[in-house]
């Protein structure tokens, strides 16, 4: 094995972790694939090894004391690690902005900077949305609107309809400064907080003016927040005209200075292409995914059949949109896969084969009655993450969760699949997929999307004394009634790295009425500047809209 002396140094940093139980097998190995050690190899070297020692989680719970920074004491404890321990009644210790500690409540040997009294509360993992696109909160309700005067090609025109909105958003996102960008992300921003979102993917592609993005980093980057933040080069004819097309080069060289102003332990920024519908050519995906390793950053696109099939009918591609990625070499374990349904059955498994990570969007896939395939890749051993994607559908992730039983059970109608022994989606599963799965996808499963010593000390606090909460018949039905009756307004304080992001439902970051205000007056600006107010519902005095009279 050939490594420089600063790869070197990290080979060892990682095999003491794993001897120490700081990182189990899963994320060791993973390591050692970053620093060029292939997969044979690196298990081999993991075997000769041995096992680890007693897990950190074990260690600290029964021999770590001592005062902390925060105490959480109490609590219905629900930590999502490999062994899905849930104390009934737990502790959660936090210091430096790592959990030091948690197990069953009679047993805390800690004592607390400030302790909370969580008697009344779940403590969990904070939500992770991992597929988003965080500007377009600006056009929020807009699939509500009744139709307009403007031409928009039918439901049944899906290439055209696809292509006619990204087109629009393009174009419109030269009047998108820094400025306007960072007032409309903290909005949305400050809404996922509220809900118990710790971390958010970003899909940017609205780059007219280049500066916009550094608006929602800058929101981000404020907001105490995680984020894997994919910035996107668009240049297909077909989405926008020459002017506004741009050439892989330009792009990687824009995810680099983004990277050396913006990344840091919380915030990842890589380059993407979007989709195969977004981007001139299979060629143009290679050189962004080349420019990706070189500069040692993830990659990502959305990987959807839908979009999928037509590029490539239109290219006389013969298979599935995996297979067609495949071949052009630009699939492995850093890549992030969005939405990744509608594939043909053998695409799973080399989804499986390649290491890729993917999220699932369940509301869309409600919308147009094609469902999702959760039960096709949890077959081969994967737990998706969960996304709410675009304007038009729910900030949080509470009623996603639902979504996705939803969502397989209307694949399985379609499908004509009957299922006696129940759906593989359930309360459980869907939690596992709104957190682990989360982090998995947007490769921060090191760090969080799990309560276990010597990850960071994020989490948030749920209040069970919400009516709709109960009854939960002896703490027996909570998580039922967290996935199925669970709601933003529930999420009490939030939690990331040891700094209390929201305390009491009050944002600790913001002044929330600021936010809001500065919000809708940059959002009427815009909609001005880019002709948005002439496609507005006419919900003002004077007229009528659906039946209603406005006075």
């Amino acid at each position: 094995m050939k490594t420089q002396a600063s790869d070197s140094i990290q080979v060892q940093g990682a095999v003491q972790d794993y001897l120490k139980g700081n990182i189990g097998r899963r994320a060791f190995l993973r390591r050692l694939s970053t620093l060029g050690v292939s997969a044979t190899a690196a298990g081999q070297f993991s075997k000769l090894l041995g096992a680890p020692a007693a897990s950190a989680q074990d260690r600290d719970v029964q021999g770590a004391s001592g005062t902390v920074d925060i105490l959480i004491r109490g609590a219905h404890v629900i930590t999502m690690n490999d062994e899905r321990h849930v104390y009934t009644s737990g502790y959660l210790a936090i210091k430096d902005g790592k959990i030091v500690g948690l197990g069953q409540d009679k047993d805390c040997p800690f004592q607390g900077s400030e302790t909370i009294d969580a008697s009344e509360f779940v403590v969990m993992p904070g939500l992770i949305n991992s597929h988003n696109h965080l500007v377009q909160v600006a056009s929020r309700g807009r699939g509500d609107d009744p139709p307009s005067s403007v031409r928009i090609p039918s439901r049944q025109d899906m290439k055209a309809r696809m292509r006619s909105l990204v087109q629009g958003m393009v174009l419109d996102s030269v009047h998108w400064d820094e400025k306007r960008t960072y007032d409309m992300v903290r909005l949305h921003l400050l809404a996922l907080l509220k809900g118990g979102t710790i971390a958010t993917h970003d899909q940017h592609f609205t780059n007219l003016n280049k500066e916009s993005i550094d608006g929602s980093l800058r929101a981000i980057d404020e907001s105490g927040m995680r984020a894997f933040v994919a910035r996107g080069t668009v240049n297909h004819p077909d989405v926008v005209p020459e002017e506004a097309r741009e050439d892989p080069e330009v792009g990687l060289q824009e995810v680099k200075r983004l990277r050396d102003r913006w990344n840091s332990s919380r915030i990842n920024v890589v380059p993407s292409p979007v989709a195969v519908a977004y981007i001139a050519s299979g060629e143009d995906i290679v050189k962004l995914k080349r420019g990706a390793e070189a500069m040692g950053a993830g990659f990502e696109m959305e990987l959807a059949g839908n979009t999928g099939h037509m590029v490539m009918e239109e290219i006389g591609w013969k298979g599935g949109v995996i297979e067609y990625l495949d071949d052009l070499g630009v699939l492995d374990d850093t890549v992030l896969g969005d939405k990744g349904h509608l594939l043909q059955d053998q695409e799973y498994q080399l989804w499986k084969d390649r290491g890729m990570k993917v999220c699932m969007v369940p509301t869309l896939r409600i919308s147009d009655g094609t469902g999702l395939p959760v039960d096709k890749y949890l077959d081969v051993g994967i737990l998706p993450g969960l996304g709410t994607d675009s304007m038009v559908t729910p900030s949080g992730l509470w009623r996603v969760m639902r979504y996705v039983v939803y969502a397989q059970r209307i694949r399985d109608q379609r499908l004509g699949v009957r299922r006696p022994e129940g759906l593989p989606v359930y309360s459980e599963r869907v939690m596992e997929m709104a957190t682990r799965g989360g982090a998995w996808a947007l490769f921060m499963e090191d760090r969080t999307g799990s309560l276990e010593v010597g990850k960071d000390g994020d989490c948030i606090l749920i209040d069970t004394r919400r009516p709709y909460l109960r009854p939960d018949s002896d703490a027996r039905r909570i998580v039922s009634n967290l996935v199925w009756s669970g709601e933003s307004d529930m999420v009490s304080t939030v939690i990331v790295a040891g700094k209390i992001l929201m305390r009491n439902r009050e944002c600790q970051i913001w002044d929330e009425e600021e936010v809001v205000t500065t919000a809708e007056k940059t959002v009427a600006s815009l909609n001005k500047d880019t002709g948005a107010d002439q496609r507005l519902p006419l919900r003002i005095p004077g007229q009528t809209v659906r039946g209603w009279t406005y006075l």
